[in-house]
């Protein structure tokens, strides 16, 4: 597995190059389905070039393969990353949010969000965290806050990581937590929480679907 940086930005914007991390080997390989010394199998080949491809920190994903007689096969990976670190500004009509992104934290595939938004007169800060690989299991975690002066918002899902679409079994939970405790005086306070549970089955598979 070769991982690469970014394209390199023009001229005195070089210099801003050094501010990103580049994706660990360790990170791309938890993507891949097969490994040394297995039999070639094109199914898991292609399925982990798909999940590679669809991580929007990476640029570019190229496999090649080199055989020498009838000997193994030598497989190349590389990768290229794309610029992780995203601004946000949205300013619509009841609702604007300024924020900033990082979605391959320290190259490590886990995504960090910082925003302060405005919404219906209430303005606050918060955070999001996506962790893929949560505490290196089979399930990844999202948790996130939103805190305002007269309440906060609490969020949480954790899901069983889907290795392929080959897998027998999916799930998630999920819940939020609100609170609002308005100053004037008279004025209701209230707390609410939700929660989901999602179960996925897969019912066949063929040579040609799943």
């Amino acid at each position: 597995v070769q991982t690469q940086g970014p394209p390199e930005f023009p001229g005195l914007a070089r210099a801003l190059d050094g501010l990103h991390v580049r994706t660990r080997t360790a990170t791309v390989r938890r993507q891949i389905l097969f490994s040394a010394g297995d039999t070639l199998d094109t199914l898991a080949v292609g399925e982990s070039i798909r999940r590679l491809r669809r991580l929007r920190y990476l640029r570019d994903v190229e496999l090649s393969g080199v055989r020498c007689g009838a000997g193994p096969v030598d497989l190349v990976l590389t990768t290229r990353d794309d610029w992780s670190v995203k601004p946000k500004v949205q300013v619509r009509s009841g609702k604007s949010e300024i924020g900033v992104t990082e979605r391959n934290l320290l190259g490590s595939g886990r995504e960090l969000s910082l925003h302060a938004r405005s919404q219906q007169g209430r303005v606050g800060v918060g955070f999001t965290l996506n962790d893929p690989w949560f505490f290196n299991s089979r399930f990844s975690a999202q948790l996130g806050q939103d805190m305002y002066r007269d309440g906060q918002d609490w969020i949480a899902n954790l899901r069983l990581r889907e290795e392929s679409v080959l897998a027998p079994w999916g799930a998630e939970l999920g819940g939020i937590v609100s609170s609002y405790e308005p100053g004037l005086v008279g004025s209701d306070a209230f707390e609410r929480a939700s929660g989901h549970l999602l179960v996925r089955r897969r019912l066949f598979d063929t040579p040609a679907s799943v």
